[in-house]
């Protein structure tokens, strides 16, 4: 998956004034922002399947520079930074997560656009399963951690070990 925004340059102070403070969500068209400190604003949105081909398309920025001018014309866009950049993800969308065959070794892969809302969540299995990891006296390879991420709440957890031909974790509240 090949994600692709622009971070808009807020020179002038009409459009720093223009630009919103908060982050949105435009659910119909797609389009996420985000105010970059007090002179960038970031538009994200669109997205397509293109191997590992990195080229940034123009047809792929000129809706989101569109979308700006559309919904905030006080919004100068003479300074637009274009960006893509490849989002890896499996096809049912979520992470991989889990140890590697070698041990030592862990996986926290895979978020494609929920990178950052997923990361928190995934970083804190996989830290729990590097410390149950540790804690085994001689672990034949390093756990696997649970495909459970709505369950990521809990303050404990412990890892189950997979089997080694691998696979998602699973992870258990202790009680």
């Amino acid at each position: 998956m090949k994600g692709y925004s622009i971070t808009v340059q807020l020179d002038a102070p009409q459009s720093r004034d223009a630009a919103p403070t908060v982050s949105l969500l435009d659910e119909a068209a797609k389009i996420v922002t985000s105010r970059l400190g007090a002179d960038r604003f970031r538009v994200a949105g669109t997205a397509e399947f293109n191997g590992f081909n990195r080229d940034i398309r123009a047809d792929r920025i000129q809706p989101l520079v569109d979308w700006v001018r559309h919904h905030f014309p006080g919004i100068d866009t003479s300074k637009v930074l274009p960006w893509a950049g490849l989002r890896p993800m499996m096809p049912n969308m979520m992470p991989v997560v889990r140890a590697g065959r070698i041990p030592g070794v862990f996986y926290n892969t895979g978020h494609g656009h929920l990178g950052w809302t997923l990361s928190a969540a995934t970083a804190q299995m996989v830290a729990g399963a590097i410390d149950d990891w540790r804690d085994l006296d001689t672990p034949s390879m390093a756990p696997a951690l649970g495909a459970g991420l709505d369950d990521v709440s809990a303050h404990s957890r412990k890892a189950e070990i997979n089997p080694p031909s691998g696979g998602l974790l699973r992870t258990s509240s202790e009680e």
